[in-house]
């Protein structure tokens, strides 16, 4: 009895990785998945890494590639004229389809244009502010701390406040050139 495991499938997505483990404990063979975090951590973007493994043993493999081939059909790449002919059925109206993504309209430009100057808005508010706010005030703590500081603490400190005033300057001065 070997004791090797050989990976039978690999998913993008891990609810597709699940449906095909449930169909192989349904018919009795012991399965297991790999690779499962981190496909829950970076989603579809987790295939390019490896995506999530379907994996069984070495001697189970020809009858796991059966029930996988009885639930969801074999896994033959598609052809270009079969690939084509799915496209006209999805899309019959392609041409009409097309020219409607490439008419430009102004109000929902402007309307666009108005959402990205609001994420830039709330990105400086909500991350830059209070991460500015949290090393201002460690830095008064340290100017405040009871102990008396050594000339290179005085002067770290010194050039951490400047550099932090210089980017929260920096960062309204681009904030407002933005949104105006």
């Amino acid at each position: 009895m070997s004791d090797r495991l050989v990976t039978i499938a690999v998913f993008g997505q891990s609810a597709d990785a699940h449906l095909a483990r449930g169909a192989l404990e349904a018919a009795g063979i012991r399965v297991a998945l790999q690779n499962e975090e981190t496909s829950s951590l970076f989603g579809s973007m987790s295939t390019p890494l490896g995506g999530v493994r379907l994996v069984v043993l070495a001697e189970d493999e020809p009858a796991a590639l059966k029930v996988l081939d009885e639930a969801f059909g074999p896994n033959e790449p598609i052809g270009e004229d079969e690939l084509a002919a799915q496209a006209v059925a999805a899309a019959p109206n392609a041409a009409a389809a097309e020219a409607a993504e490439t008419v430009s309209d102004p109000a929902l430009d402007a309307l666009y244009a108005e959402r990205d100057r609001r994420a830039v808005a709330a990105t400086f508010f909500g991350y830059t502010l209070p991460f500015g706010a949290l090393l201002f005030f460690i830095f008064v703590g340290l100017w405040s701390n009871r102990r008396r500081l050594t000339r290179v603490e005085r002067a770290t400190i010194r050039v951490a406040s400047f550099l932090v005033f210089l980017l929260f300057t920096l960062g309204l001065v681009l904030l407002v050139w933005y949104l105006s």
